[in-house]
């Protein structure tokens, strides 16, 4: 592997900014807006959501079927409609149930990704041309709000990974038998350039069409952080499926794929621990 990269400069320690309610209010609508975006049907989705046993042990009926009526009935007519709209009627129901969570990163004081860090991403993702960039780490790494952060700064769709199960569930009437088939219906329906980000991508061996990588790898308190936080607001995702002890595990298990793919390193900061590579 190429050893010349660029070091962060002196003092570049700025962490995101803390989060709040109007922090809170925009990401939602941000997930909405990207729902519409790349589902077929996006009220048949958050319908299909409001369906399940999760969501019905957290939110009654009673509170639940007026937004249900709108879903059905309503049409929209762009992204910002359907965000601003689906969020006005049901915003009492997103707060019970933290439909985002990708902000606990923004606490004050976190030692996670940085804003040079997602500038130095954009940079050289603009220099070197890439066009299909991914965003790897362990759970709690903050992949989903840099993949945001970096894909507004470069214009390029962001790809949540996680999000894309529901859609593949709703359009092809049945679960994603792997993490590959998922990948391999998102790059069906969208075309680069995209930000991507999953936990597993680098583990299962599925980056090969990647032009530039965005590894994050904090410290792992840091990663501990984040797992207290989404079990204090009662967040599901795959976090859960991770145990405390594998942190480690997983760190090295990720390190050792990167090395073997021979890639450019470019960036890397290791306050941060993170570190770009192109190919």
């Amino acid at each position: 592997m190429n050893s010349g990269y660029e070091q962060p400069s002196v003092g570049s320690n700025e962490n995101p900014l803390n989060f709040d309610h109007q922090v809170w209010e925009q990401q939602v609508k941000f997930d909405l807006s990207e729902l519409y975006d790349n589902a077929t049907d996006p009220a048949a989705i958050l319908l299909q959501t409001m369906s399940t046993a999760e969501f019905r042990a957290k939110v009654t009926d009673q509170m639940a079927e007026p937004v249900r009526e709108f879903l059905r009935s309503e049409k929209f007519k762009d992204s910002d409609d359907f965000a601003n709209r689906v969020f006005m009627v049901a915003k009492p129901i997103l707060a019970m149930i933290k439909i985002t969570h990708s902000d606990e990163v923004k606490e004050a004081g976190r030692e996670l990704f940085t804003s040079e860090d997602v500038n130095r991403a954009a940079a050289i993702t603009l220099d070197t041309g890439a066009k299909i960039v991914f965003v790897v780490g362990n759970v709690g790494s903050g992949k989903t709000t840099f993949s945001r952060e970096l894909a507004a700064k470069l214009g390029y769709k962001n790809l949540d990974v996680d999000k894309w199960f529901q859609i593949y569930r709703h359009e092809e009437k049945k679960e994603a038998e792997n993490l590959a088939e998922l990948l391999r219906f998102i790059q069906r329906k969208k075309e680069p350039p995209y930000v991507i980000n999953h936990a597993d991508l680098l583990r299962q061996n599925l980056i090969d069409q990647a032009d530039m990588i965005v590894y994050l790898n904090p410290k792992i308190s840091e990663q501990l952080k984040t797992r207290e936080v989404r079990s204090k607001t009662g967040a599901e995702g795959e976090w859960q499926s991770v145990s405390v002890e594998d942190y480690e595990k997983i760190a090295a298990e990720n390190q050792n794929e990167l090395d073997e793919l021979n890639g450019e390193l470019k960036y890397s900061n290791p306050q941060s621990g993170t570190a770009i590579y192109v190919f």
